[in-house]
């Protein structure tokens, strides 16, 4: 029986947070609140110590926030509580990368990851600051600032998000704030998700690929370099490689003895995977013109342009989309409306393409960089055809019809195989008991007979 105001220790598995099997938890209520938390420790002498940390002073707290801030730090948010919040960010990024179940070690994320987290992070301690001024160092945020954060970012009709951007921004927060503390609570910890579809693109069909490339050599199409963005369309319809990676590569990337073009993608270079894509005729055709120019880069000018505004190659290419008709829209429920064509409809059509010609996924996987469950989640796309040739290529039993209500399938395999079986046997005993007398026209028919079914 657990004592009033002592609270209630149990434990339970592990769980989706990665708190190990066997911890301690606290259940209390506090101003007609009911709270759990993780005490971190399998150890019962430990988790009682700890209960009492955590509820001597909140139970003598005399208002709300006090209670949250008295749990906050009881429950050791930070490993520094003096760390100020402008110093965050960079404590961060000097954790070593490595297993991403450990407190010790950050995930090895990309350098666009990184930069997502440093944004968000930002955003939320310009909130605070304008919200919290008095909060300046990380021990001093609590549950009730990082939901009503949150809150902000859900309901800001100036700013609708989607539910996948609002579960990015979360999921960011939760790290930072996880790893600086060195705990696997946080603040953002009662913050529940959001659901919501993810708008994927759209795959090109052949009938729009050839749009495309016409719209392409049409005069009337302004785009800054028509030449260019030639090549780049070839390349990502033959490689299917990411938009940044299309438009940096380099001559060294391409063996043209070997025949293939070797790659790491910037989106998960961290991890070193590396790709090696064959090079399609048509595109080694493409690239035997553009060779000549020299240079580091495939496409130098394009190449200058992403690396000081990638969104300049984005408007170029939704002007192609545009004079190619492809200008559909999806319409989110939350968030702004997207273009359901982009540079990335190369990449599932690669993917669909290769697939539906019989390429196996095993091979596909390595080509794009991505894993097998990954592709066919988000990628491939069966066509009709390849639907309809699945549908026919599976085999029907003969059906007779018993009456108007019933149909009875008149498949008897293990009979007729008992009776084929007889009759071999006896054609062969007949074979074998013969004299040359025999072989005649009447033992031709006899063994005939014997071989053929009764009708």
């Amino acid at each position: 029986m657990k004592k009033t105001g002592k609270g209630h220790l149990f434990q339970r598995d592990k769980d989706s947070k990665g708190n190990p099997a066997g911890n301690y938890y606290l259940q209390y209520t506090i101003n007609k609140e009911r709270k759990i938390v993780s005490l971190g420790t399998a150890n019962l002498k430990a988790a009682k110590q700890k209960r009492d940390d955590i509820l001597n002073p909140a139970l003598t707290a005399k208002t709300k926030e006090d209670v949250v801030r008295h749990i906050a730090e009881a429950r050791a948010l930070m490993s520094n509580v003096s760390l100020p919040l402008d110093k965050v960010w960079n404590h961060f990024t000097k954790i070593p990368t490595g297993n991403k179940k450990m407190l010790k070690f950050r995930p090895d994320s990309g350098e666009g990851t990184l930069s997502n987290y440093e944004r968000f992070f930002r955003h939320f301690c310009n909130w605070l600051k304008d919200k919290y001024p008095n909060i300046t160092k990380i021990n001093e945020v609590t549950s009730k600032e990082a939901e009503e954060y949150m809150t902000f970012l859900w309901t800001n009709e100036e700013h609708e998000i989607t539910a996948n951007t609002f579960n990015y921004h979360l999921q960011g927060l939760r790290l930072v704030f996880s790893r600086v503390c060195k705990s696997f609570n946080t603040p953002f910890d009662d913050v529940s998700r959001q659901d919501g579809k993810q708008i994927k693109r759209k795959n090109f069909t052949v009938a729009q690929l050839k749009s495309l490339f016409e719209a392409i050599d049409n005069p009337e199409c302004d785009i800054s370099n028509r030449s260019e963005m030639k090549l780049l369309c070839h390349i990502g319809r033959w490689t299917g490689l990411r938009l940044c990676d299309a438009v940096l590569m380099k001559w060294k990337q391409i063996d043209f003895i070997a025949n293939k073009i070797t790659a790491e993608p910037i989106k998960t270079k961290n991890i070193h995977r590396e790709v090696n894509i064959p090079i399609h005729s048509e595109l080694k055709s493409q690239l035997d013109r553009a060779e000549s120019a020299g240079g580091e880069y495939v496409l130098p000018v394009m190449a200058e342009i992403y690396n000081r505004n990638p969104d300049e190659i984005n408007k170029d290419f939704a002007t192609v989309l545009d004079k190619a008709k492809l200008t559909e829209v999806v319409t989110a429920k939350r968030g702004r409306d997207r273009r359901a064509y982009g540079f990335h409809s190369f990449r599932h059509s690669f993917a669909s393409f290769a697939a539906n010609a019989g390429i196996p996924i095993s091979a596909l996987s390595d080509i794009l960089g991505d894993n097998a469950r990954t592709l066919e989640k988000y990628y491939i796309k069966a066509s009709d055809e390849n639907k309809a040739k699945a549908i026919e290529s599976q085999s029907q039993p003969q059906l007779t019809t018993g009456n108007d209500t019933e149909e009875v399938i008149d498949v008897k395999p293990i009979d007729e195989l008992v009776e084929l079986q007889k009759r071999v046997s006896d054609a062969l005993e007949l074979i074998r008991t013969a004299t040359k007398k025999d072989i005649s026209e009447a033992f031709t028919a006899q063994l005939v007979k014997i071989l053929q079914p009764q009708i």
